[in-house]
């Protein structure tokens, strides 16, 4: 009720309540920008609102008039504290957040919301093109003045770290979290955190696991740890995790202080141990016969099937406090949810009625990624699982990537013979756990 009717109602009153202080800071400030420059008083940008449709955002002008539009590697717009462009008052604007208060016009006309994802440029729509059900999702709502990921992060994420904290924020919209962001935004502006993008490493990330959620039953959460954690940081982590019920933790390159860590502070239980084998693509190397590929794949029963009855020694089958039913239902659930996606490519030895083999791929930057694979056991000891590996090549290709990556278990003997005969070599080793929390 709140997200579908409550919101825009209390957006329409307190930008009414607001009006009359904004249109007396627009004459202040307008004044110091016609001091400063004599240029014009807003700055109107094209933005993509709900449902990717475009609109004019206002905002107080920071930089000089006809100002080059520079971005960052990622396509966002870069910003920095000595950037030439700004003017003499253009820092202090920036630096307060006082630049975005025009945009409570835009809240009035519609356009957007008090507390929403923030509004992305309309041309960086094709930065989302592999996952474009995400963009989709996040524009399902108002653009807001602050969002989740400008609260905690300001200007410190990547486009594809912003739209993953939005997805969050999207799917747990409420009275109170908006009331929280309102109140990090304004301790974030006090603090003046995070205005200009900084090269910063962060050491770990814990995003919810909506599906996860969904096939356990259980609130799910996903930690990421990027690199050494120090005790601080873990009892920050402990804290975070307080709403999450099972989280499973992958240790990027098997830190081992780290897994000193998760051993004295957790219960949670070693299930795998992974790792990424990666080699370059081979403009020669061609998909044999019997080999098609295709995105927007339909629903195939068969395909399903070996899905179920394959991967019997995923962490999910190591895990005692997983039924067994449950653990095989996850490979055959991950790839029922890949069908018919714009993202997911399938690779399939044998017509579309009797297929004996396939393997699920995705893009990541550069890289083909190659999520799943598996052969009808019917079919076993054919060479099949070659064949599927050599497809992703000319797939590769296509999609203008250049490096190929597969992921496996360090306990699959048959899966790193296949990988390392095809030319991979291993490049990165995680651990995983499990965190059952609930059993704490």
């Amino acid at each position: 009720m709140y997200k579908k009717f409550f919101k825009r109602l209390l957006d329409i009153v307190l930008a009414i309540i607001a009006l009359p202080f904004l249109f007396l800071l627009i004459i202040v400030v307008g004044i110091v920008i016609k001091i400063d420059d004599r240029g014009p008083v807003f700055f109107r940008g094209e933005r993509a609102g709900k449902n990717g449709a475009p609109f004019r955002m206002f905002k107080f002008r920071t930089m000089k008039v006809n100002a080059a539009d520079i971005r960052n590697p990622d396509g966002s717009t870069y910003n920095d504290k000595n950037d030439p462009r700004l003017t003499r008052i253009g820092n202090f604007l920036r630096v307060t957040s006082i630049d975005e208060l025009p945009q409570i016009l835009n809240v009035l006309i519609g356009h957007m919301s008090f507390v929403g994802p923030r509004p992305d440029l309309v041309d960086q729509k094709e930065l989302y093109a592999h996952c474009m059900e995400k963009w989709e999702k996040r524009a399902s709502v108002r653009p807001g003045i602050t969002g989740y990921s400008q609260a905690l992060y300001r200007n410190n994420l990547s486009l594809q770290e912003r739209l993953e904290k939005d997805i969050f924020y999207v799917e747990n919209v409420k009275f109170t979290l908006d009331v929280k962001i309102i109140f990090w935004t304004a301790l974030s502006v006090i603090r003046r955190e995070g205005v200009y993008k900084m090269e910063k490493q962060n050491v770990y990330e814990l995003n919810k696991l909506t599906w996860d959620t969904e096939h356990f039953g259980i609130s799910s959460a996903r930690l990421e740890m990027i690199s050494q954690i120090n005790d601080s940081v873990f009892d920050e982590i402990l804290e975070n995790a307080l709403p999450y019920e099972f989280i499973t933790i992958r240790n990027q390159n098997n830190d081992a202080h780290n897994n000193i860590q998760i051993k004295n502070k957790t219960n949670a239980l070693l299930v795998d141990c992974n790792v990424y084998f990666r080699r370059g693509v081979d403009g020669d190397i061609e998909a044999g016969d019997g080999i098609f590929t295709r995105a927007h794949m339909p629903v195939n029963e068969k395909i399903i099937k070996i899905a179920g009855s394959s991967f019997s020694n995923t962490r999910f089958f190591k895990d005692p406090n997983i039924h067994v039913e449950k653990a095989k239902g996850v490979s055959a659930e991950r790839v029922k949810n890949a069908f018919e996606k714009a993202d997911k490519f399938f690779i399939v030895f044998g017509g579309v009625d009797a297929p004996a083999g396939f393997s699920l791929c995705s893009r990541s930057e550069d890289e083909l990624v190659c999520e799943l694979i598996a052969v009808d056991s019917e079919f076993a000891g054919q060479g099949i699982g070659k064949k599927l590996v050599n497809a992703m090549h000319p797939l590769a290709r296509e999609m203008g990537l250049e490096k190929l990556m597969v992921p496996t278990q360090a306990d699959n003997i048959a899966a790193t013979r296949l990988y390392t005969s095809t030319g991979f070599l291993p490049s990165e080793f995680h651990t995983i756990y499990h965190w059952w929390k609930a059993k704490e």
